[in-house]
């Protein structure tokens, strides 16, 4: 059983096994990705035959030309944006050599009955910790932030069994 310690004239910050730490989640993620292809194909095939001089045989003279191209134009663009804002705390769950802390936390908050999970995870260094006992999530190395949820709104946007068994067809 040991007894903590705080200094009346220093911040405490985390930095043992089991010490508590507030992650600033803040994140604003946009991805673009665009894509464009074109391709043009001309392709001409030429026979000709003529019947040569002295030759015994009665072949007319024949011509053959073969003329195609092909145009193809295909243009995509996908976009995604997603954000996340909360605060969760975090209990440090490993202390490495170097003095970084590695951190795990969640938080669960039910709302009429939707459940909102929000779960945190990855290495801070001391030095990242404000004078609050805050992190920015920005700031966590190994990142892991999960943001899910559970309940009737979250089971409405699901697909049914018919769709997904149409989406498995086509």
């Amino acid at each position: 059983n040991s007894v903590r310690q705080y200094s009346l004239f220093t911040d405490h910050k985390s930095h043992r096994l089991d010490d508590l730490i507030t992650v600033i989640v803040d994140e604003k993620n946009k991805a673009t990705n665009n894509a464009g292809t074109r391709t043009k194909t001309d392709s001409k095939t030429r026979f000709e035959s003529e019947k040569g001089k002295g030759a015994t045989s009665a072949v007319p003279r024949a011509k053959s030309k073969t003329d195609a191209q092909g145009i193809f134009d295909g243009e995509g663009t996908t976009q995604r944006r997603g954000d996340v804002n909360a605060t969760v705390s975090a209990r440090v769950v490993g202390v490495l050599t170097n003095g970084n802390l590695e951190v795990e936390g969640s938080k669960e908050v039910v709302i009429n009955e939707e459940t909102e999970i929000l779960k945190v995870s990855g290495i801070v260094r001391p030095e990242d910790i404000d004078a609050n006992n805050q992190v920015r999530s920005s700031s966590l190395a190994n990142a892991r932030i999960t943001y899910s949820g559970r309940g009737s709104t979250s089971s409405a946007m699901e697909k049914g069994v018919l769709a997904m068994l149409f989406d498995w067809l086509f």
